[in-house]
């Protein structure tokens, strides 16, 4: 277990590294940063939190499907599956992943928020570290990031490819917002959740509870299945 879980840290750090993760991540700071100080420049905190969540969690739902889809993307499945560790072992060194992804995400949305109000009333207060919208988008990051994690292990237990898996999540993750209106009443309440989660930055306990428990169960159908069939 101690072994499966420095893989997945190391697997998180060579991802933070490369050229894509660096480039997408600068180029979105620099867009949130022009954007609060144009367009945003009139409107209070809480708006600004929310836009900085919003771009984040673009990057965040692709890098949390690729994480999870890298090994059908570069055709080492075979090697991973069938190697040392136990494909329950792998199952839950790409989640450790996703959840670190989501804790990237949240605080890098927390920091954002806290620079940008900073400048925006040109002085330093601690208070703004307890601003309580920019705190909770830690935690919505990390259970947002399981939720789209989990999904996307059921999606690759099941032998949906690569390009398709990023492609699926990019549809219903992406663009829910603008396509929730077409799904079934009982997804339709499971997918506005974090859609309401980014808009206005608030969470309740019925919210963690309802993605809590589709992720989870997500997540042990996932493992299930893998153990069944053959992913190579």
């Amino acid at each position: 277990m101690i072994n499966i879980i420095k893989i997945s840290f190391l697997d998180f750090y060579y991802m933070i590294k490369t050229r894509i993760f660096i480039i997408l991540n600068i180029l979105t700071v620099l867009a949130i940063f022009f954007i609060s100080n144009t367009v945003l420049k009139k409107v209070g905190v809480s708006r600004i939190s929310n836009v900085v969540a919003f771009c984040q969690y673009f990057l965040m739902v692709f890098f949390v499907s690729l994480a999870v889809a890298k090994d059908l993307l570069f055709k080492t499945s075979k090697f991973i599956f069938t190697g040392y560790f136990s494909r329950i072992s792998v199952m839950f060194e790409k989640l450790m992943v996703v959840l670190l992804i989501g804790l990237f995400y949240g605080l890098l949305i927390y920091i954002i928020t806290v620079v940008l109000t900073t400048l925006k009333y040109a002085s330093f207060n601690f208070s703004y570290f307890l601003d309580q919208k920019a705190l909770n988008y830690i935690l919505i990051s990390i259970l947002y990031a399981f939720f789209v994690g989990s999904i996307s292990l059921l999606m690759l237990s099941v032998k949906i490819n690569g390009k398709n898996l990023l492609f699926i999540n990019f549809f219903i993750f992406e663009l829910n917002m603008w396509i929730n209106e077409i799904y079934p009443a009982i997804l339709k309440k499971v997918f506005e959740i974090p859609e309401k989660w980014i808009i206005f930055g608030n969470i309740t306990l019925e919210q963690v509870l309802i993605i809590s428990s589709v992720s989870i169960s997500c997540y042990i159908l996932s493992l299930l299945i893998t153990e069944k069939v053959s992913l190579v």
